[in-house]
């Protein structure tokens, strides 16, 4: 009789254990357009390298339900029935219903899974529309993983798990940390001598790293956040990344350069601004000669409270990109918002107003997404007038006090 290698042996049994939770997850939080197989098999996989210190039931169980999550965040679909609702449901939402309601979960283990406390977890569950226990028994059966689902991922993970090197929990632990202890030593080396390169390259100056007044050339910053200020044969330049700048050049001062989230403002002499960074630009408060470079060609002068951003049509491109490389709904809700009110009636306007909504409804701010909502409504055009009416119905029954 052929002995089973040992790693052979502990992947069938890992994979026995945590495969069939995978799929399950995956199928419920990603709907139809998901390949539940594929994500199991990347989260597991990963998985097999990060718990290879640790032997927590409860804490692998979090992780792969964060990871198998993740992989779904911006799933939707349209059904009928119950399949439909999960599909409309925020990413958040949904992965609260489907532990609680359809997996029969006690809060305390949702709890453990997603770090949601009971009362936050009936705050959000409370808008979700019912369905017949029936019902959801029969959605729960339908996406409830077999073994030839099992069969499927560990098919697709085996050879991965093979070309990766056979990482396995509880196997090689002095070998791994030998191994960090060594990346660590080489990051420190590497830190040191990018530190020592960047002070023989960087151009003379001084970080603004601590709240108060730096004075320079005839230039008067007030600083609350971080940036570099250093002064060049064109003047003073400041690079500013985070928090509130304000900079007033003196009628006999150098001008001020200000760079600030890829775009540039100039303060010349006698003029004035105060500026917070947005992810692509900058709020701006200006007075006097100011000039900014924000989008399209050259520069302009600013005068008051205005925003430094490119125009809507390209605002709207770049947002859906950083979207999509994951970006914090918040910072890019606030330079919709930013821009909104000066942006000209035309199709970016009416996407920026639908990718609004989009962002509320994710950062689970329904009556934020109403508002914004009648304001799409409001531009009387016929695109996706029907869904947004229909959504706008459905949040609306979802805020509707219940009957005892």
């Amino acid at each position: 009789m052929v002995a089973i290698p040992e790693h052979t042996r502990h992947f069938e049994q890992l994979t026995e254990r945590w495969l069939p939770l995978a799929i399950g997850w995956a199928r419920r939080l990603g709907g139809p357009t998901s390949d539940p197989h594929q994500v199991a098999a990347d989260a597991l996989l990963q998985g097999m390298w990060a718990w290879r210190d640790t032997d927590d039931e409860e804490a692998r169980a979090a992780w792969l339900f964060a990871r198998v999550r993740r992989a779904n965040r911006r799933a939707t679909w349209r059904a009928e029935g119950v399949s439909g609702s999960v599909g409309a449901m925020p990413s958040a939402v949904r992965a609260l219903w489907v532990l609680r309601v359809v997996e029969g979960l006690h809060p305390d283990d949702v709890t453990l899974l997603t770090g949601v406390s009971e009362a936050r977890q009936d705050a959000r569950l409370q808008a979700v529309v019912a369905h017949q226990p029936e019902a959801i028994a029969a959605w729960a059966v339908a996406t409830e993983p077999h073994d030839h689902d099992v069969v499927a991922a560990r098919a697709q993970l085996r050879p991965r798990w093979r070309a990766d090197g056979q990482p396995l929990p509880g196997l090689g632990v002095h070998r791994r940390r030998r191994y960090r202890l060594t990346v660590a030593l080489s990051a420190a080396v590497a830190a040191m001598l990018l530190v020592a390169l960047a002070s023989l390259l960087a151009p003379p100056g001084r970080p603004l790293w601590l709240p108060g007044t730096t004075e320079l050339a005839g230039v008067h910053l007030r600083h609350e956040g971080l940036g570099w200020v250093a002064e060049d044969v064109d003047g003073v330049r400041v690079t500013w990344s985070r928090g509130v700048l304000t900079a007033a050049v003196a009628p006999h001062g150098r001008r001020a350069t200000i760079d600030v989230s890829g775009r540039s403002l100039v303060v010349h002499p006698g003029g004035a601004l105060t500026l917070a960074p947005l992810l692509l630009g900058a709020k701006v408060d200006a007075q006097g000669p100011v000039y900014a470079s924000c989008g399209g060609d050259g520069q302009v002068q600013v005068h008051g409270a205005t925003v430094c951003l490119p125009e809507p049509a390209e605002l709207l491109t770049d947002i859906v990109r950083l979207r999509q490389q994951g970006a914090e709904p918040s910072a890019l809700l606030a330079m919709i918002d930013a821009v909104l009110p000066a942006a000209e009636p035309g199709p970016a306007r009416v996407e920026l107003l639908a990718l609004q909504v989009s962002l509320l409804l994710e950062m689970d701010r329904p009556a934020d997404a109403l508002t914004a909502i009648d304001a799409y409504l409001a531009q009387g055009i016929d695109l996706r007038r029907a869904d947004m009416e229909a959504l706008a119905q459905h949040l609306r029954e979802a805020q509707a006090p219940r009957g005892p």
